[in-house]
């Protein structure tokens, strides 16, 4: 297997980097995030138009609020690390996005933090349906049904870290 090359990012990217926290690295061949070294002051990265397919090797810092990931062919979240700061989420025209209930699967993969995906706010009924909750609801087969907050809590985490 052939080994990735590291992208490199220019002065002048860096210094805008600086200046903004912003970093755009589009129609760059990436295929994978250990190509790329994001920088700790980097608080939003647009990596439209590359060769993404999963997370493996992102490792974002907190700082970290907005990932674009559009025209990627995403498939899986599988890899996405547990602990991050992501707020805003967009994989538009990525064959993940196909998939039914394709922005639950984002919720319950990335986490309560998350306010937009795809360029679209989280509504309150997307959130109490991937609830922990709701989620043992799905999976129940009694008619009368209760559970404890606790319980409902583990069930997200983990039905969330079988996606990633």
């Amino acid at each position: 297997m052939e080994v990735s090359q590291m992208v490199e990012i220019s002065q002048n990217q860096k210094a805008e980097l600086a200046k903004a926290g912003e970093i755009n690295l589009e129609n760059r061949e990436i295929s994978e995030f250990s190509q790329i070294d994001i920088p700790d002051i980097t608080n939003k990265i647009n990596l439209t138009n590359n060769f993404i397919a999963d997370f493996t090797g992102f490792r974002p810092d907190l700082r970290l609020d907005t990932l674009i990931l559009d025209n990627n062919p995403i498939v899986t979240f599988r890899n996405f690390p547990e602990i991050h700061q992501i707020r805003h989420f967009s994989a538009i025209h990525a064959p993940i996005t196909l998939l039914p209930n394709y922005r639950w699967l984002v919720l319950i993969a990335l986490g309560n933090s998350l306010e937009t995906i795809d360029g679209t706010m989280i509504q309150p009924a997307e959130r109490a349906a991937v609830s922990g909750e709701k989620l043992c609801e799905l999976f129940s087969r009694k008619v009368n049904f209760t559970i404890s907050q606790s319980e409902a809590e583990q069930t997200r985490n983990r039905l969330a870290n079988a996606l990633r």
